[in-house]
């Protein structure tokens, strides 16, 4: 019985050397196939953290309102006063038609260039947008720089300026009650105002969450107005980042253990958490993930004095837990040497700058 299983298998010697080369070759090719995958997954995640990050200002422009720095001591605030704020629109933006707006324009917009390059194959393959909506059936397509970018789509008119006068105002308001000329001032539009009378019609608005259920209310527009929403003369619980414990932060949606840990983790590395922004810096924190956080939270900072890069020595600057002391002696160096800094930015150019950690350390500089 052995003996005829044996012959069964039996090769020769060039047929075992041409069976091994053969699983060489299969080996390699699906190395090679994970390897690509994992390159091209990469490279997709890194344009959209890149293009996510250039509209983060914009996003987190109705809550940062004064400049923070690195300090170890925390400090808890008190509720943001009842000034209005006001919001001015991105200037590099302006009302433009998807349809004919030229590749170089959308780039120029802050749109990722594999997802520009979609955007053409799209449309010279017979593709049409008719409402912003549709600019999302583009494969993969960047839902934050949508929900911004969508409120300048036009549709069969010529591209123009966004008027300047153009402002935003937010204030506190009762949902249950908001007039349509108040609501034009929040940045309501017309059909997102009837949406929200529909709702009112079924039943009156008792929580800030409950403007996720309004037809037309995008998680944009939601986190900007639920820091203002006040129902019978209370306030929306939300959480800030910089007084949450763990225990509050895994209450919300989506925020697990690791998240939670990660942000207090930071918090109390950094002091306090200057932005929204600051949580790119936490490992496997995605744009969904990142949103979701934003439109939970605030992150109100009292006014501190950031510290001075063309004053600060090497041992106050290496003092940052995230500057190394080599580029903290760059620093000092080229301002000897050199000239002192005119912007913040320009570390950017210099050889030592951490990439990756932009946003744990430019909100606490200054010049």
């Amino acid at each position: 019985m052995f003996s005829k299983w044996a012959n069964w298998f039996y090769m020769t010697p060039v047929e075992r050397k041409g069976s091994a080369v053969l699983m060489i070759v299969l080996l390699l090719t699906l190395l090679g196939k994970i390897a690509l995958q994992t390159w091209r997954n990469d490279k997709a995640e890194k344009d959209n953290r890149e293009t996510l990050a250039a509209f983060s200002d914009d996003i987190t422009a109705s809550s940062n309102n004064h400049a923070p720095h690195y300090t170890n001591n925390r400090n808890k605030t008190s509720r943001p006063s009842k000034k209005e704020t006001v919001i001015t629109p991105h200037d590099s933006f302006y009302t433009f038609n998807p349809n004919d707006i030229p590749a170089r324009e959308l780039k120029r917009l802050g749109l990722a260039d594999f997802l520009v390059n979609r955007v053409e194959a799209y449309r010279h393959a017979g593709g049409t947008f008719y409402k912003p909506e549709d600019v999302l059936q583009v494969y993969d397509m960047d839902t934050t720089w949508w929900m911004h970018a969508k409120r300048y789509m036009v549709f069969g008119e010529k591209n123009k300026p966004l008027p300047s006068a153009l402002k935003t105002t937010l204030f506190d308001f009762d949902p249950n009650t908001l007039l349509q000329s108040d609501a034009k001032m929040l940045g309501i539009s017309e059909w997102q105002y009837e949406q929200l009378l529909k709702y009112r019609e079924r039943k009156p608005i008792q929580s800030a969450d409950e403007l996720n259920n309004v037809y037309g209310f995008d998680p944009y527009l939601v986190a900007t107005l639920k820091k203002h929403v006040v129902i019978d003369g209370t306030y929306a619980d939300i959480p800030d980042l910089n007084t949450a414990d763990t225990v509050r932060l895994k209450q919300l949606h989506g925020i697990g253990s690791y998240f939670a840990r990660q942000i207090i983790g930071l918090r109390e590395q950094l002091g306090i958490i200057a932005s929204h922004e600051v949580l790119w810096s936490i490992p496997g924190i995605d744009s969904a993930k990142w949103l979701s956080i934003y439109s939970q939270t605030t992150c109100e900072t009292p006014q501190l004095t950031r510290m001075s890069i063309n004053q600060a020595t090497i041992e106050e600057l290496a003092a940052h837990p995230f500057i190394s002391w080599s580029f903290a002696r760059e620093i000092v160096g080229f301002r000897e040497n050199f000239r002192p800094f005119i912007s913040v930015d320009e570390l950017e150019d210099l050889s030592l700058y951490p990439k990756r950690r932009k946003h744990v350390i430019l909100p606490y500089l200054t010049i």
